[in-house]
């Protein structure tokens, strides 16, 4: 029954109104009861809607957790990736090239 509740306080995107240490739980019983019941895609749903509004649900159904990880999983991988195009490579510092360069002839030298 409270996960009925709890399905039309979202759904009726009542969820603002619910204190932050509580949206957990508010999101997490729904998600249990919709993978219980075999609705893994209602299931699904929930979770990528607590996903955007930057709600971690308390989820206790194997398939559940499994669907959270992957969500976490996704979410790690992109900022990953945007670390890594964002970074780009600074072209070296004058005194560095010098040293590129003195190291280039030493190695000459000593090869004759």
């Amino acid at each position: 029954m409270g996960a009925a509740k709890y399905r039309g306080i979202i759904d009726n995107d009542n969820d603002n109104f619910v204190e932050k240490r509580d949206q957990s739980r508010l999101y997490g019983r729904p998600i249990d009861f919709e993978y219980e019941s075999g609705h893994s895609s209602a299931g699904k749903t929930l979770i990528d809607s607590a996903e955007r509004k930057g709600i971690t649900p308390s989820v206790n159904h194997p398939d559940a957790k499994q669907a959270w990880a992957a969500v976490e999983a996704e979410k790690a991988e992109k900022k990953r990736l945007e670390e890594v195009r964002t970074t780009k490579k600074k072209p070296p510092t004058e005194a560095q090239k010098e040293t590129e360069k003195r190291a280039k002839n030493t190695t000459k030298t000593s090869d004759n």
